[in-house]
């Protein structure tokens, strides 16, 4: 999609892509034009807010339209009278629009890639260290220096080039709340928000792990289990594979495993690689995330509904450096935040090593600084989470195929993050109350193999004796340098050095001069891991520079 205006143009001029995209829906009416990219919900009538459906009341004021709407999505409207386009951005930064402005210039899309096409760009060397070293970007920067997301919870409205947008905000990160939690209060609210969502499809796929966030996600689903189509991918042997297939038996919902220890699966990574890089445009490492195009076509056989996982982390203050002392400066923090974010790094592969950790650290003291309020530090680590791009990325890309529903990002959840008692949200009981309620059958599993659900002596034990085998595993695959024992589901790290070798490299031979890597110390380090020379620890640092690059070099063409 692109919205485009010149100085010399008398309207906007509005390009929408010639297939049909289950994200981006628009309508004409008289002197309007309706778009909506993402999945928004009418409060009123717990129903998808769709463009065919708006009437200008809704959008008498911007606060009607986000009173009356939660979910995730940004509503465009183009007054073709007026000449003036209306932006209601996203809450909660997961349906984002690129904004590039000049004074000659406007253009508004939903893809790097689209703007790429129309305008010479520089690459952001800042967005590139973010990237590869933590995962992300943070804030409203992006891999083009040229251009910006638009903050969260804002109307925009712009009119002409070189004309600064005016912006109202309207639904901003909340600020801390007076009260406490009532625990009976949330969990019926989460849940009936679940409910809701779950209601409006014919069937939800929901991606089952051993983890926290997804068994909260089918604990809260359980009003009608059969909508509910769970899925894992992995290896047979996988804890996620083993556990899913479990709670799934027991809480009466169907499963269905998708197998990647087979060749048909590993010949195809480039290729499922590049669809996923398509969504991603280099902002986050598609190439660890490659099997789930595979999953996906799989369940659009049976579901029209992706029930995402994604967001857990904000009730349990997943960012906050451990350790930190209440009353630590803003400067501590993001050092802190950086620690924990970082993937292992070898700095001499970026042009000015000395600096890449002192630069990760301002950016987010500059987000944190932001903050409406600083002191709290569990409430500065949901704000960080908040403001980080990946859940962005990763529910745009699932939104090409499904419809959309997240549990976490709604006011439900953002309210009850910041009433919760911060040593509740730490501790992750906040999701385990959620997952309470369905009994034993859920909370008789322990977590990841290693934190029960709820307390007794059976858990605990088995907690102890799965420990000291993970642990003991983790040493082994140190001390020989690669996975002799799979402790994830998936196996890239293998698959590229084995079957992969000539094609991972290449992005690696023709970096981009002003992406702030060395070219030189980049391909030799490379070559070093392919060959086994280097820890296979510098994996996520290699496959996030690698998506980045690959975007980079095939955008210039």
């Amino acid at each position: 999609m692109i919205i485009s205006r010149t100085l010399s143009s008398s309207d906007w001029q509005i390009n929408m892509p010639a297939s049909g995209r289950k994200d981006l829906r628009w309508h004409k009416t008289g002197r309007y034009t309706y778009i909506i990219y993402g999945y928004p919900v009418h409060l009123q009538n717990a129903a998808p807010f769709d463009p065919e459906h708006i009437i200008q009341a809704d959008l008498d004021s911007p606060a009607h339209y986000f009173d009356r709407t939660d979910g995730h999505g940004t509503l465009i409207c183009l007054d073709h009278h007026r000449q003036e386009l209306t932006i209601y951005t996203d809450p909660y930064r997961l349906y984002v629009l690129y904004f590039y402005l000049t004074a000659e210039k406007m253009i508004i899309s939903d893809s790097l890639y689209e703007i790429r096409r129309e305008v010479k760009l520089t690459v952001n060397e800042q967005a590139v260290i973010e990237l590869s070293v933590i995962n992300t970007t943070i804030g409203n920067k992006t891999l083009y220096q040229e251009i910006k997301t638009p903050d969260e919870g804002c109307c925009y409205t712009l009119r002409v080039p070189g004309q600064e947008p005016a912006v109202s905000v309207h639904r901003p990160f909340p600020p801390p709340l007076s009260g406490s939690l009532d625990r009976e209060a949330f969990i019926q609210r989460f849940r009936s928000w679940t409910a809701g969502g779950i209601a409006l499809s014919q069937g939800t796929s929901l991606a089952l792990t051993a983890g926290l966030d997804s068994r909260v996600s089918l604990a809260s689903s359980l009003e009608d289990p059969s909508r509910i189509h769970t899925y894992t991918h992995g290896f047979s042997t996988s804890m996620d594979v083993r556990v899913a297939a479990r709670l799934a038996g027991r809480a009466g919902v169907k499963h269905r495993f998708f197998d990647l220890d087979n060749e048909n699966f590993i010949r195809e990574i480039p290729a499922f690689f590049r669809e996923v890089n398509s969504s991603y445009e280099g902002s986050l490492n598609a190439l660890s995330h490659a099997h789930a195009v595979n999953s996906y076509h799989r369940q659009m056989e049976v579901a029209d509904t992706f029930l995402s996982s994604f967001g857990g982390e904000l009730l349990r203050s997943y960012y906050l450096p451990p350790g930190l002392k209440r009353g630590a400066s803003l400067d501590a923090m993001a050092d802190g935040i950086r620690k924990i974010s970082s993937v292992p790094t070898d700095l001499s592969l970026f042009n000015d090593p000395a600096t890449v950790e002192d630069r990760l650290n301002q950016a987010i003291y500059e987000e944190l600084k932001q903050a409406p309020e600083t002191a709290d530090l569990s409430y500065l680590a949901d704000y960080y989470y908040h403001r980080r791009n990946f859940n962005s990325v990763t529910t745009r890309f699932a939104g090409r195929y499904f419809r959309v529903f997240s549990p976490y990002f709604s006011r439900c959840v953002y309210d009850a993050s910041l009433l919760a008692d911060p040593e509740v949200r730490r501790s992750g009981d906040l999701q385990k109350w959620l997952v309470q309620p369905a009994g034993k059958k859920l909370t008789s599993l322990l977590l990841n193999d290693k934190e029960p659900v709820e307390e007794s002596v059976r858990l605990q034990w088995l907690v102890r004796q799965k420990k000291l085998a993970y642990y003991s595993r983790v040493a082994v695959n140190k001390l020989t340098n690669r996975w002799t024992f799979r402790l994830y589901f998936t196996d890239y790290d293998k698959w590229i050095r084995n079957y992969h070798n000539d094609w991972f490299r290449k992005p690696f031979v023709h970096i981009h001069s002003d992406s702030g890597v060395d070219p030189e110390k980049a391909l030799a380090f490379t070559n070093g891991y392919l060959k086994g020379d280097r820890s296979f620890a510098y994996y996520k640092l290699l496959t996030n520079l690698f998506s980045t690059l690959h975007f980079i070099q095939q955008s210039d063409h």
